[in-house]
């Protein structure tokens, strides 16, 4: 059996150090980097829990912001785009309220169709994943 020196056990010391380094920034990477909505905490909003619903207004006035920051703004130029962004959002709301009928139609006929494919079994599966998914965003009024 061969005898380990001083310089062999160094060498094994520097190997599990790197090795741990990476590790740890690796997962930094991921965690601040990679993800950094999960890292953004948000009152009332438990960490981990499903993103809070998705709010078109609060959505526009950030992109209303970054135009006026990056595009340099002038005042009368911020009023008049937050203005057309306004109405933008009216427009789309609107288009949405006529088009998800069809939707919520077409999204009726194709699980009317897969119960038709699946077994028994695999239609509880299928219930289950769409109970437990992340809910999206609900129509508004």
């Amino acid at each position: 059996m061969a005898r380990i020196d001083r310089s062999s056990l160094f060498a094994a010391g520097v190997v599990a150090v790197t090795l741990l380094f990476g590790i740890v920034c690796g997962i930094a990477l991921d965690r601040w980097a990679l993800r950094p909505a999960e890292r953004t905490a948000r009152p009332g909003v438990p960490r981990g829990a499903a993103s809070p619903r998705f709010d078109p207004a609060d959505s526009r006035m950030q992109f209303s912001r970054r135009l006026a920051r990056e595009l340099e703004l002038t005042d009368d130029q911020r009023r008049r785009v937050d203005s057309l962004l306004a109405r933008q959002q009216v427009e789309a709301r609107a288009i949405m309220r006529e088009t998800r009928p069809r939707l919520e139609e077409a999204t009726a006929r194709t699980q009317a169709e897969l119960r038709t494919i699946l077994t028994p079994e695999q239609i509880a599966k299928w219930e289950t994943m769409r109970r437990d998914r992340p809910r999206r965003m609900r129509p508004r009024p």
